[in-house]
């Protein structure tokens, strides 16, 4: 019954993001499908050559492991910084708030007039105090420079994730799956930008890489060494819930494979930290705010609930729409707010229908999925300070801002690539991966869910960003023997019909042709 359970969810998943990949080559509004399809093929060759030459030098990889890894994280760390700087912008809209709100907090000891914002999302509160925390280190300290403060923030926050990226790697795996993984990052150059958006997403990234990470040395601890993990482990998803809630998706996941393996104490020991370190942790949270700085009634009514952004994934192609939120503001809380939302929620399905929910589903898959930049633009195009080359690179209207959209989302599809034959082959075989990456995949499965009943935004899975990295790693092996076995099979092919064997030369002719074909078909 296990093994039925875990194959039909490698099953459902490989078929859906192999649709939702599909889509993002062939149905992308930005990019040109043959620009997507060649770049990604030469970053699939690329990476595929890389990890040969690591699995001949395993010896050495082995020996300079820890030397790699922290010279890696270091040098990731210093270019975040300097890109994070030089690339330095006014914070607006959201990000404004939750950054202005904490030095005003820091400099006055309130952020007063940042009230209204938080009284209508209160779900930033936490990433402001956050903010709050380490912005109050720095004055300490003398320092006031206060974006340069959030940059080394994120900067450490990403840094720290690859490190334990990689090391996941190497437990799940091997040695040179770990040094893999580095590569994976260090050619994603969209995580070079991301130390500059300081915000939910980057301030939530670390944390549930870092839960799993904690969650596979629990494995193998006992006694008090397991109880401090265990803690660990809550205050991980809690903290890192309360920056992002889609953070929780990765200890759910976890638990769901525990109870599927049978492992009932495991699971409730889990469940025992996780649930009662967040409660201690929102009512502290909740009591210190409500009652130092704002007031529960003013919230209570001006609170924009969370079913208005399920209203608003329903809408158009999903994305934010200032319809949707005027329409929520209009209600106060004492007009059953809640309930006029759920109305127009369900009147929006019933008009969608079957089919029209369909195609809602792949657009929103597709626009949530299929840009790998991870919106990093959309904070370097606030009011940016300083005018560099690196903004032609980084911003839509910068003349080279395509090359490089291209390239990441290229990148990206080809992580997704590496991933889905994973997932193809955890369907075609039962592989001793299988089980030990479920929780993870389940994971990615339960993020692309959510995404599909919410607002959409290319933003909101990269928090998850380093979980498809860690699938991709170890998918590697998977594409490479299915490349083998379709080159054997073109080759079986070829000699059985015409009776020739292709020389290289032959096969580049072949391909050449092809590309030519796609390019009058538009494709």
């Amino acid at each position: 019954m296990k093994k039925k359970i875990i194959w039909l969810f490698y099953l459902l998943f490989a078929i859906c993001f192999t649709f939702t990949t599909i889509n993002i080559i062939l149905h992308n509004t930005y990019y040109k499908a043959l620009h997507l399809i060649c770049v990604t093929t030469i970053c699939l060759v690329g990476l595929t050559i890389i990890y040969k030459n690591l699995s001949k030098n395993e010896k050495f990889i082995e020996k300079n492991y820890n030397k790699i890894l922290i010279s890696f994280g270091i040098g990731m760390f210093i270019i975040e910084i300097v890109l994070g700087i030089a690339l330095r912008y006014d914070p607006l809209w959201d990000v404004g708030a939750i950054h202005k709100g904490a030095i005003e907090w820091v400099e006055t000891g309130t952020f007063e007039n940042y009230y209204e914002y938080f009284y209508r999302f209160p779900n930033n509160l936490a990433a402001m105090a956050f903010l709050h925390l380490f912005f109050k280190i720095a004055s300490i300290f003398g320092i006031k420079d206060y974006f340069a403060v959030s940059v080394v923030i994120n900067s450490i926050m990403v840094s720290c994730t690859t490190v334990i990226v990689s090391l996941i790697c190497k437990k799940i795996a091997d040695v040179k799956h770990a040094v893999f993984a580095l590569v994976l990052f260090g050619f994603s150059v969209q995580f070079y930008f991301l130390d500059g958006a300081v915000y939910t997403d980057m301030l939530s990234v670390i944390f549930p890489v870092l839960f799993f990470y904690l969650y596979l040395n629990s494995k193998e601890q006992s006694g008090k060494r397991k109880i401090i993990t265990y803690i660990l482990m809550g205050l991980t998803i809690t903290i890192g819930s309360l920056n992002k809630f889609t953070v929780i998706i990765i200890a759910i996941a976890v638990g769901i494979d525990l109870l599927i393996n049978r492992k009932f104490k495991e699971f409730t020991k889990i469940l025992v930290s996780v649930v009662s370190i967040m409660m201690i942790f929102n009512v502290t949270f909740n009591l210190y705010m409500y009652s130092s700085h704002l007031d529960r009634q003013t919230a209570k009514g001006e609170n924009t609930p969370y079913n208005h952004w399920v209203m608003m994934g329903l809408k158009g192609d999903g994305v934010y729409n200032p319809e949707d939120y005027e329409f929520t503001r209009k209600y106060d809380y004492d007009e059953n707010r809640n309930s006029k939302i759920n109305k127009e929620i369900f009147d929006r399905i019933k008009n969608l229908g079957f089919c029209g929910i369909f195609d809602l589903a792949m657009t929103k898959s597709t626009a949530d999925f299929g840009n790998g930049t991870y919106g990093a633009e959309d904070f370097y195009n606030c009011n940016p300070q300083t005018d560099t080359k690196l903004h032609d690179w980084i911003l839509p209207e910068g003349k080279n801002y395509k090359k490089y959209a291209t390239y990441a989302t290229s990148m990206h599809i080809a992580i997704l690539i590496l991933m889905l034959t994973a997932a193809w082959g955890f369907v075609c075989s039962d592989d001793e991966k299988r089980k030990k990456m479920f929780s993870l995949y389940l994971t990615i499965f339960g993020v692309y869910l959510f995404l599909l009943c919410w607002e959409t935004n290319r933003r909101y899975f990269s928090n998850f960003a380093p979980v498809i990295f860690i699938c991709g790693t170890l998918g590697i092996d998977k594409f490479i023997e299915v490349c083998l076995k379709t080159k054997e099979k073109i080759k079986l092919y070829i000699l059985a019909e015409l009776n020739i064997e292709p020389s290289k030369e032959e096969l580049l002719y072949l391909v050449i042709h092809i590309n030519r074909f796609c390019t009058r078909a538009g494709l």
